[in-house]
């Protein structure tokens, strides 16, 4: 599996608000393509994480090719953008965890 890490770092709170649930409403997109798991992550009132997890590499970098101009708009509009990815290992302590996860299909 392959997870890339997306830190975003807006410019205020209401910026942040604003784009999580678009973030997440083209996120969810993604399971049709190859994803696998995705969290997003409040660190505090303008940064924001999510982490997605893929099947491979390449499924990620195909999707996120795809997505460069929502990137770029975001750049454009005062958001700090970092990535980082790289093979994960994911590990889970019993089936009942799936049950706290909301399944997309």
């Amino acid at each position: 599996m392959f997870t890339r890490i997306h830190t975003l770092k807006f410019p205020n709170q209401l910026a942040k608000e604003a784009m999580r649930d678009k973030f997440i409403s083209i996120v969810d997109g993604f399971f049709a393509e190859g994803l696998l798991l995705t969290q997003f992550v409040d660190i505090d009132e303008t940064t924001l994480f999510f982490i997605n997890s893929w099947k491979s590499k390449s499924d990620s970098e195909r999707v996120h090719n795809t997505h460069q101009n929502l990137f770029m708009q975001l750049k454009d509009m005062g958001v700090k953008i970092s990535m980082s990815g790289g093979t994960a290992t994911i590990k889970y302590s019993s089936d009942e965890i799936l049950n706290m996860l909301e399944k997309k299909t």
